[in-house]
């Protein structure tokens, strides 16, 4: 009696199990759907036409994320934030973020692309009032094994925004534009191909659950058939 209660409690919670991980992999590909459905409408936002970048942070809030963008100023070179450790055809680097501030008041923050080590901040500075043309960026914060920043030494590994907005002496964290490819490719600071940057990798998490699920039904088989085979019964 002892012996088929501790089966029949093996069996629910070998069926208890296996509902739960039917059921995460059902959730991870509901949420691959929604995810590529997100892409498919960055994907389109960054085909409209460049809009003026509002003056309002509140306005600047209901821009799309990844929406091709437009804003005129005047860069702040002595105050760019360096992200080192980029490399860019074998060579080592630094990814440049340089305030720029609007004629009409306020700061924006231009990700103006790569620089090789060791050359000077304002490289590529075309002079006086520029104007930028790129995409609206929502930085979102970096998994656990992505350094601490060191603001002390100017080290930047991720987008603290409101870190940044303090070391700018600004109230609120500053809009993050980032500059795409120019007329010249090779021209510094160097930037890249505009790409979504949402991960997707759900389908990846879908097929582990499944696949966990698939070993509880074979443990779960074998052991009735081991059960079988030593004339215990199906029971």
């Amino acid at each position: 009696m002892a012996r088929g209660r501790s089966l029949l409690l093996a069996r629910a919670a070998i069926c208890a199990a296996l509902a739960v991980l039917i059921g995460l992999g059902s959730w991870q590909l509901y949420r691959m759907q929604w995810k590529q459905g997100l892409i498919e409408a960055r994907i389109a936002a960054m085909a409209l036409p460049p809009l003026p970048l509002p003056r309002a942070a509140e306005a600047q809030r209901a821009v799309a994320e990844d929406r091709r963008v437009i804003v005129n100023g005047r860069f702040r070179h002595e105050a760019a934030f360096r992200f080192p450790a980029r490399t860019r055809d074998g060579r080592v680097g630094v990814e440049l973020v340089t305030p720029l501030v609007r004629p009409e008041g306020g700061i924006v923050l231009v990700n103006r692309g790569w620089l090789p080590a060791g050359a000077p901040l304002d490289t590529g500075d075309e002079g006086g009032e520029v104007e930028i043309s790129g995409l609206l960026r929502r930085p979102s914060r970096p998994n656990g094994f992505t350094p601490d920043n060191r603001p002390e030494t100017n080290e930047w590994y991720w987008y603290d925004l409101q870190a940044m907005a303090r070391r700018l002496d600004l109230a609120e964290a500053p809009a993050l534009i980032e500059r795409g490819v120019g007329a010249d490719p090779r021209a510094l600071p160097r930037g890249r191909a505009f790409t979504v940057t949402l991960p997707d990798n759900h389908l990846q998490y879908a097929l582990t659950w499944y696949a966990l699920a698939g070993v509880l039904v074979v443990m779960l088989v074998v052991g009735r058939w081991r059960r079988w085979r030593s004339g215990g019964g199906g029971g």
